[in-house]
Parts: C-alpha cells; sequence; structure tokens
C-alpha cells in the first residue's frame, strides 16, 4: 500500500500554504515540548502506522517523510483524505477532538515518526502552552485543505486532481520546483488509481493523455513521475 502528502511546513497568511520553513519552525517547537528520551520509529514505505484498530489514545508527530491518510468506506472503497508530513500530527482526533471518524495512516514514504499519548497533548493543552497554539494551527490548514478537497471532487477531472496530488506530493517530500520537477513517488499505479476513484485502465489513459500534452510523464521503471511546471497550472501554487 502507498500513498502521499501535501506539503512540508508553514502557513501563509491565508493558511493555504504549507512549506519547508514553517515545518522545520513547527517541529522545532514541539520538540521544546517534548521529552527529549521519547522514542522515535522509523517507518518503509507502504507500512500502515494507523488503522482502526489503533489505541485511541496513541498518535503521531512526523519528523521526516509523507504520511496518508484514508478512510474506507462500507462499500469496501478507500478515500483519500490528506497528507502529513514534517511538523505535522495525526492520529489524535479521536482522543483530543472526542471524534469517532475512522481513518488509516500509511507511510507513502520511508518515515521517522513520534509516537505520542494523545492524553498528554489533553494535557498540554490545557495548561495554556505552544501544544494548544500548535493544534489550532494545524486545523486551521486543516479547514482550508478539506474545503478545497471538496471542492476539487466536485470541479476538478481526473487529469486534473493527479497533477495536482504529484505537485502537492513533489513539494511535500521536499522536491526542488524547476521547469522539469522530477519526484520520487513510491505509489503503484493501482494505488494512486484507487485513491483517484478510477480503475486501473482508466488511470494508464490519464497519464497516456498527460505525457501526450507535455504536462507529466512516468517513469514507471524508477517510479519517477516528471512535472513539466511550464504547462502546469499547478506549478507556482505548490512550489
Amino acid at each position: 500500500m502507498n500513498l502521499a502528502q501535501m506539503r512540508p511546513g508553514q502557513y501563509s497568511g491565508d493558511f493555504s500554504e504549507w512549506n519547508s520553513a514553517r515545518a522545520l519552525d513547527v517541529l522545532d517547537r514541539w520538540r521544546k515540548l517534548l521529552n527529549p528520551a521519547a522514542s522515535v520509529r522509523q517507518y518503509e514505505p507502504e507500512t500502515v502506522l494507523l488503522s482502526a484498530n489503533s489505541p485511541a489514545r496513541r498518535s503521531y508527530l512526523v519528523e521526516e517523510g509523507v504520511v496518508a491518510l484514508t478512510h474506507h468506506l462500507s462499500t469496501g472503497k478507500q478515500v483519500f483524505l490528506t497528507l502529513r508530513s514534517r511538523g505535522q500530527i495525526f492520529g489524535h482526533s479521536r482522543h483530543v477532538l472526542n471524534h469517532s471518524f475512522e481513518f488509516s495512516g500509511c507511510a507513502l514514504t520511508r518515515c521517522v515518526v513520534r509516537p505520542l499519548d494523545s492524553q498528554w497533548l489533553v494535557e498540554r493543552i490545557r495548561s495554556g502552552g505552544d501544544a494548544g497554539v500548535l493544534l489550532m494551527e494545524q486545523h486551521a490548514f486543516d479547514l482550508y485543505e478539506s474545503g478545497a478537497a471538496l471542492i476539487d471532487l466536485v470541479h476538478l477531472g481526473v487529469s486534473d486532481r493527479l497533477e495536482k496530488f504529484l505537485f502537492h506530493f513533489a513539494a511535500a517530500s521536499g522536491a526542488h520546483a524547476s521547469n522539469e520537477t522530477h519526484v520520487h513517488v513510491p505509489l503503484t499505479d493501482g494505488y494512486l488509481a484507487s485513491l483517484l476513484g478510477v480503475s486501473p485502465q482508466q488511470f494508464c489513459a490519464i497519464k497516456r493523455r498527460l505525457a501526450e500534452k507535455g504536462r507529466v510523464r512516468h517513469l514507471r521503471e524508477t517510479q519517477t513521475w516528471i512535472l513539466y511546471s511550464g504547462k502546469n497550472k499547478y506549478a507556482a501554487n505548490a512550489a
């Protein structure tokens, strides 16, 4: 199983952007709140970090890498929700926010993650410290992203959603934007197709059309996507 995220670390003035500089700042602020002896864990791509059966009091802080959050419908289909990268927390909503919505977290790249006790987060928030501010900032970003995702689902075709996802993944994984951005996406065509809600056959047809238009190109042997920013309207927003 594999997936991808939107971007490492910061919010712009309108909470629409998460960039590397902000990610490092946020991660540093979290580390100042944590016990230096707290353990960190490393995960390989496609490792499931969080599932519906995970302990409700377990939360996770991403220190390196990209994690995808998904939800499984009663029909058995998997729905992509969002990405988590450096400086962002996931898994806390069930305990901190008393939110019953179940989702899964899967490493899309090699990840370094720090497990947290959600009750500790609650206590830090009640104490009026920086933990509450950091979570508030993340949720402001999440509200923006969830609204944008809903608009995309209603108004964008599958080709546009794939391009936008790839540029966001490139930004989240730290790829440097250029006229030809090369980004390693360790996801199978079948898994990307499931995220977009199309069949593998449809996904292959979409890739072919985008390549013919000179917008993206996929090198399957190396799991590399080449993104051509000059012909892509999402390049500037993902930089």
